[in-house]
């Protein structure tokens, strides 16, 4: 998958697991995880673990969970798992 499918994929996943629906449309790199789509520590983690399962990422393990701290926007979300991707993949 290429860099937009994957980011079309954290996007479709963010939106449908909101505990708040998306207002106004799509949602957009600045839609912010906490304050617009109501996620909190709980509900990010599922969320970072349904995109793992997604794009078959390798799950990260209890040391690695503090990459995903300050995770504020969608654009946050894509970014990290685009940079995961491409970690996994030099390491493949």
């Amino acid at each position: 998958m290429d860099e937009t499918g994957t980011r079309e994929t954290v996007r479709t996943l963010a939106a449908r697991m909101a505990p708040v629906p998306p207002q106004g449309g799509p949602l957009t790199g600045e839609t912010r995880l906490i304050e617009d789509l109501g996620y909190d520590s709980l509900h990010l983690m599922m969320l970072i673990t349904e995109v793992f399962d997604a794009l078959a990422l390798e799950m990260p393990g209890p040391d690695d969970v503090v990459q995903f701290e300050g995770l504020e926007s969608v654009q946050d979300a894509e970014d990290l798992v685009v940079r995961l991707l491409r970690e996994e993949s030099r390491a493949a």
